[in-house]
């Protein structure tokens, strides 16, 4: 790209110097900033004073980060706005040979490559702008990177808005988690369904059902797993990224299914160790490893406890904070204090947050078809 692109980095204001990020008039882009598309919006803004040492790239500047280990290394972005950036960035002003977007999406596609310019001996490996210039580009005639590039800033734009429906979904459910239930300090919350008035009560978790801490089958005897989806749901912490599950990474036998924990469908699974409080409500009979707790609830209202310690994740860190080890044991865990209505609020205030949680998987899944269908279409049609 060195024969093509004149290539470029920035660097970043000295901080000791406040007015450096006061009466702020240029956008500044850092790594974090970029997500392999187009950049709409960025962390921080420099002052005048600041931006007369660095160079304002144009539109259509493609963006490549160079620094922040394999996770970061050769994300990009593409300028709808003029702006500067940091150290850890390469610049590529847009040329008349290539279209910007085409380039952003061929670089999106062959981001594993830039790993093989990083430093891999050092802890935090990098690239460098010469790494970027000698990175080798092949393009087709403008006329067809014109074409191509449209394509996908069609697909990329509708990804776009699904990502943006999800945000504002998500964003209006924690506003109403905080009006529909108790803040800290509150006996009841600000905000009340019609026909209920009675005051919320104090309850620990092992109240509000039977409280189990789970356990490995041995990993030395292969007769406890199968390779294939058609055994038991074995959950382990990576696999709660959602609000229900069904399904997960790995699954046991039936001989490895009798020496775990297991709980019937409609338990709630809470991450006690490591990425604590995440949590998850099982929709399948489902195992579960030591680092999860689950509350097998006495009621039908699983989907109301898991609603309410999602709002409580904070808390439930602050307790592991508490131990040297960071770990909430199965005795404090049981004790876990929550306040909550009685079964027809709890029922009411379920329902709510379903409908939420119902739109927010619809978009998720949408969205997680398109990027399919976009990985797709890259295959095909890039070399």
């Amino acid at each position: 790209m060195g024969e093509l692109y004149k290539i470029f980095s920035g660097q970043t204001p000295f901080r000791g110097d406040s007015e450096n990020f006061i009466n702020t008039t240029t956008a500044w882009i850092k790594t974090t900033d970029l997500a392999n598309t187009l950049i709409t919006s960025n962390e921080e803004d420099i002052s005048n004073k600041a931006k007369e040492k660095l160079k304002i790239f144009p539109v259509g500047t493609v963006l490549i980060a160079m620094y922040g280990g394999f996770n970061q290394i050769g994300r990009t972005g593409l300028l709808t706005y003029p702006a500067t950036i940091n150290q850890a960035i390469s610049a590529l002003p847009p040329i008349a040979q290539v279209n910007s977007y085409f380039l952003i999406t061929e670089l999106n596609k062959r981001v594993k490559e830039w790993e093989r310019f990083a430093a891999s001996s050092r802890k935090d490996p990098n690239i460098t702008k010469r790494d970027v210039g000698d990175f080798k580009l092949k393009y087709p005639t403008l006329e067809e990177q014109n074409k191509i590039g449209i394509f996908f800033k069609k697909i990329d734009n509708t990804i776009a808005l699904h990502q943006e429906k999800i945000t504002k979904l998500q964003a209006l459910k924690k506003a109403a988690l905080q009006s529909l239930l108790p803040e800290k300090g509150e006996t009841e919350p600000k905000v009340r369904f019609t026909n209920f008035s009675d005051a919320w009560q104090q309850r620990k978790l092992e109240q509000l059902g039977n409280i189990y801490t789970g356990n490995t089958p041995s990993t030395m005897d292969k007769t406890n797993w199968i390779d294939n989806k058609m055994g038991y749901v074995w959950v382990t912490p990576t696999d709660i990224n959602n609000l229900t599950i069904s399904n997960s990474e790995k699954h046991l036998s039936s001989k490895g299914w009798s020496k775990a924990r297991t709980v019937p469908v409609n338990s709630v699974l809470i991450t006690c160790i490591a990425s604590i409080g995440k949590n998850t409500m099982n929709t399948v009979p489902a195992a579960f490893n030591q680092q999860i707790n689950a509350i097998v609830p006495e009621e039908n209202n699983a989907y109301f406890i898991l609603t309410i310690m999602e709002k409580e994740t904070k808390r439930l860190v602050g307790l592991a904070g508490k131990t040297a080890t960071s770990i909430i044991n199965k005795r404090e865990f049981k004790k876990f204090v929550l306040l909550v209505p009685n079964i027809d609020e709890q029922i009411k205030i379920k329902t709510f947050f379903q409908y939420f949680d119902n739109n927010i998987d619809l978009c998720k899944q949408k969205l997680g078809k398109l990027q399919t269908l976009k990985k797709a279409f890259l295959q095909k049609m890039f070399m």
